[in-house]
């Protein structure tokens, strides 16, 4: 990886006893914050699941993505949360300097197999939202993913 990268590389079964009786891909929230926590220095924290390939491995997250200006050009504005057809959009007039969440989209629903989080106060709030035992317990199809989207959802309307 480039300069200023840090690798941290969680063990699924250091959650076992948080996770509790949800499937154990609910790890990804206590370990984003494991790994915030061990480094609070760190502007942005990027998961990426372990079962994902990254294509060019040459360009930097930050020209590719975080760059001043590249964000704007990337980010998806007006269109909805969960194609095709979500009642809940994207920000029409979203900014970069706004953003605090960047996670990827595939044709059926947000996906939790990647996203970059920007350190803040948002950031904590957002995973102890999201693993949540009432979102863990409530047994959702996708797991994780049903629960990020019910909180997306739930941030986007907070935000209106």
């Amino acid at each position: 990886m480039g300069t200023g990268y840090t690798n941290f590389f969680a063990s699924v079964s250091d959650y076992d006893e948080v996770v509790g009786d949800a499937p154990m891909s609910w790890a990804v929230a206590p370990a984003t914050r494991h790994a915030m926590a061990t480094h609070p220095r760190s502007a942005y924290f990027f998961y990426l699941a372990p079962n994902a390939l990254i294509m060019n491995p040459t360009k930097s997250l930050k020209s590719h993505i975080l760059e001043k200006g590249r964000l704007e050009d990337l980010m998806l504005k007006d269109v909805p949360v969960v194609p095709p057809d979500s009642i809940i959009k994207t920000f029409a007039h979203q900014q970069e300097a706004d953003v605090d969440l960047i996670i990827t989209q595939d044709s059926e629903d947000l996906n939790p197999g990647g996203f970059i989080l920007k350190n803040g106060e948002f950031a904590r709030f957002f995973l102890d939202v999201w693993f949540d035992p009432l979102y863990r317990n409530y047994n959702f199809a996708k797991a994780e993913t049903h629960g990020l989207v019910r909180q997306v959802f739930y941030n986007i309307a907070l935000s209106l």
